[in-house]
């Protein structure tokens, strides 16, 4: 990339036609996305047409165009940043949220597809993954993103049943099949999606050709758990006939903000944990040893390296207190950054090994635990403080922000090569390292032990507790268990993009 206003932070995705980009802004010291475009893809008269129709959108849940670069040998769009990624990283891979929460990322994309189709602008590729992630302070705001990518890609003569952005089965209205398109394509596109955050799976499923036969023909099939309201909306919304469907998103809108009010008091509104979050049906049980010590510890230190059997015991001691937590991490030689946490505010400050400030950032959500990973210094994980079931997985370069429901709430966050390992009392929750659980197992620990201090090994890990003026090392050796699991991961992570690929 030419320009350097913008400092590159890692790739974020990857499309038909280019390449986004997480990056910062120079000037500003704002995080952006940078949407590259390739230029053998897309014609320079597509690539100003889409530049016209993006500029011309200015909405809280559309993605903002900040401005257009456009060169002898690139171009590009510096677009808003959304560090929550897509709704299908929400939906699939780490936490199902409330029936509320669902409902009211719906009727995010409502509203800017209200606004948008007002203006007279069709989406014609309304998916998951063309909605964008923010965090606020009170959860999760949905934006969309890629308007009209799909209709510039077909005039540009690329077929709508094919691989890449050009459309995606799975969500097109029948009449999209036929390179039609309305608002009412849009309209039945959040059906599917809204079916989909409702019920866990999309209506219909299968290869490109089986899928534009369902479209065509099939009624989709809604589970009587769904609530009679929302029924009534995606039964209207998957019409196969465009004016059989709401005649406007404003409409669509009202009847779900309407369903939404009703339900409300009738629903829990607590977290819940996605498929992709459960654990497995079985965790063996890891090798426990255990010894006496001759008194209590506070401090763990052992070197993972070389397997950390013995480790060093420091004596008990007593930390000043802060009136604020505060966290440092080494991110290489060059970067550090500190983190501080209050009142539902996590403030990021880098800076360089000779002390020299970088720009400063903050996310409306207060954190505590903070613990970095391993393998990965630029990675980070962390307990939400006001639910401490809620846990972050935090990306600092590219900058990402990825919630975890949690099967316990952890008192000790412990960084392993592989992962984490987050106890609770004698519970002990595994996680592998993009957040999803390997296992969870019970220590046998008596209740009147108390946990003073931990640390990892290259194994597994060891505990130290304390009753009274006894105490206990332990040591657990997880090396077949999370060798077991991951290879079970892997083959699912296997089956999982096999299946993605012919859906």
């Amino acid at each position: 990339m030419s320009s350097t206003r913008y400092r590159i932070l890692g790739q974020v995705g990857q499309g038909q036609f280019g390449q986004v980009f997480c990056a910062i802004d120079r000037q500003t010291s704002q995080f952006v996305a940078l949407k590259v475009f390739n230029k053998r893809e897309l014609s320079t008269r597509l690539f100003l047409r889409e530049l016209r129709l993006l500029t011309s959108l200015q909405h809280a849940h559309i993605v903002a165009v900040q401005t257009i670069a456009y060169t002898a040998k690139e171009r590009y769009l510096v677009m808003d940043y959304c560090e929550g990624g897509t709704l299908r990283d929400l939906l699939v891979r780490l936490i199902h949220l409330s029936l509320e929460k669902r409902l009211q990322i719906i009727i995010n994309v409502l509203k800017g597809l209200e606004y948008a189709h007002q203006r007279q602008v069709i989406h014609c590729d309304l998916k998951p993954e063309n909605i964008l992630l923010t965090y606020t302070a009170t959860g999760w705001s949905a934006k969309i993103t890629d308007f009209g990518i799909a209709r510039l890609a077909e005039e540009a003569g690329y077929s709508v049943i094919g691989q890449g952005d050009t459309g995606s089965p799975a969500y097109m209205a029948p009449e999209r099949f036929y390179s039609e398109y309305s608002y009412a394509s849009d309209l039945y596109a959040m059906g599917v999606i809204l079916f989909e955050l409702l019920v866990g799976k999309r209506p219909f499923m299968g290869l490109p050709g089986e899928l534009m036969t369902a479209h065509l023909n099939a009624v989709a099939s809604i589970p009587a758990s769904v609530p009679f309201l929302l029924r009534s909306i995606l039964k209207t919304a998957l019409q196969k006939l465009p004016q059989k469907r709401f005649k406007s998103a404003g409409e669509m809108l009202k009847a779900l903000e309407l369903a939404a009010n009703g339900l409300a008091a009738e629903v829990s509104t607590s977290y819940h944990r996605a498929s992709s979050q459960e654990l497995p049906a079985e965790t063996p049980y890891p090798g426990v040893y255990s010894e006496p010590l001759s008194s209590p510890v506070q401090c763990l230190l052992a070197n993972p390296v070389t397997g950390g059997s013995t480790p060093t015991v420091l004596p008990e001691q007593h930390p000043a207190k802060m009136n604020k937590p505060d966290w440092l991490f080494l991110l290489d030689q060059r970067y550090r950054v500190a983190i501080t946490s209050q009142a539902g505010q996590t403030q990021f400050q880098g800076f360089t090994r000779r002390g020299t400030a970088l720009p400063s950032f903050s996310i409306p959500i207060g954190l505590q635990q903070i613990t970095q990973s391993c393998p990965h210094p630029y990675q980070l994980f962390a307990i939400a403080t006001d639910q401490s079931q809620i846990g972050f997985l935090i990306h600092l370069k590219p900058w990402r922000l990825i919630q975890i429901a949690l099967a316990l709430q952890p008192e000790h966050v412990l960084s392993t090569p592989w992962g984490y390992v987050l106890m609770n009392s004698n519970q002990v929750l595994l996680l592998g390292l993009d957040g999803r659980p390997l296992g969870q197992f019970r220590l046998a620990i008596a209740e009147t032990e108390e946990v003073t201090a931990i640390t990892s090994t290259e194994q597994g890990f060891m505990i130290a507790t304390g009753s009274g003026e006894s105490a206990t090392l332990y040591t657990i050796d997880l090396q077949p268990l999370v060798t077991c699991l991951l290879e079970q991961e892997n083959a699912m992570d296997s089956l999982e993009t096999t299946h993605n690929s012919i859906t």
